[in-house]
């Protein structure tokens, strides 16, 4: 059963996209085959199936945002809130320099990737406000025991980002090449230079980036798994002192 606070941003910007993907990918093609050769050739007309996803792509971020603040939304404790917040804008300014950086093209493809997915994230994050100042002082200080388990749980998701990404990008013939190209394309010396470039950039410069790329998902986790561990102290805390103030001395 879906909370009534979240009915009205899934109702109409929801409805929205259906109508919208039902248009695009329903009407415009019966509605096509009756026009003119020349009227489909028209940029504008040809590029509403396109044009209809873009939009349905925008309106269900915005429905992702509005979900987001309605459930957190002065529920996230500013000591979290910060360290999540400086993570964004770190990732914000490295896929910046990734992206301009003029030393390696696959700097550019990666950089652009992160620039976009960090910017995205600041744009939803922006919108949550933390919990209030009043409510921060009762919360309980973290204690070693969150430290060290939200550090572990980084730490597995670090090696996990690594190891998954590191395989999925090792350089294999034909290396950017078509198979026809590779192999009757290119002379001997030519492809012994190209698998040395691209195992080159490999260990040079795709390992590195991913490992310290990593560390940023990796502190997402580490703030939430601490913020948690500590929530869950307390709460285990203030049971254990309502129980004993409950006992009656004998």
């Amino acid at each position: 059963m879906i909370p009534q606070k979240y009915i009205p941003p899934i109702k109409y910007l929801g409805g929205a996209i259906i109508i919208i993907l039902t248009l695009g990918w329903g009407v415009y093609p019966l509605a096509s085959s009756s026009f003119s050769e020349d009227l489909n050739d028209e940029v504008l007309v040809s590029s509403i199936p396109f044009i209809t996803i873009f939009i349905s792509i925008l309106l269900g971020y915005i429905l992702l945002i509005f979900i987001f603040i309605i459930r957190f939304n002065h529920k996230i404790p500013r000591r979290t809130y910060q360290g999540i917040d400086r993570t964004i804008i770190a990732g914000i300014i490295i896929g910046t320099i990734m992206l301009f950086q003029p030393i390696r093209l696959v700097g550019f493809q990666y950089g652009f990737s992160w620039l976009l997915i960090s910017t995205l994230l600041y744009t939803m994050w922006s919108r949550i406000k933390p919990l209030n100042a009043m409510r921060e002082q009762e919360l309980t200080p973290f204690r070693p025991r969150a430290q060290v388990i939200g550090a572990i749980m980084g730490g597995i998701v670090a090696v996990l980002i690594i190891v998954s990404f590191v395989i999925m990008v090792r350089p294999e013939a034909p290396y950017n090449y078509s198979d026809r190209q590779w192999e009757r394309g290119l002379r001997e010396e030519q492809r012994i230079e190209i698998i040395a470039e691209a195992e080159s950039t490999y260990r040079n410069f795709t390992i590195p980036y991913f490992i310290f790329m990593s560390l940023i998902p990796a502190s997402f986790v580490f703030f939430v798994t601490r913020e948690i561990i500590a929530s869950t102290v307390s709460v285990n805390d203030e049971m254990l002192e309502a129980s004993v103030n409950t006992i009656t001395p004998i």
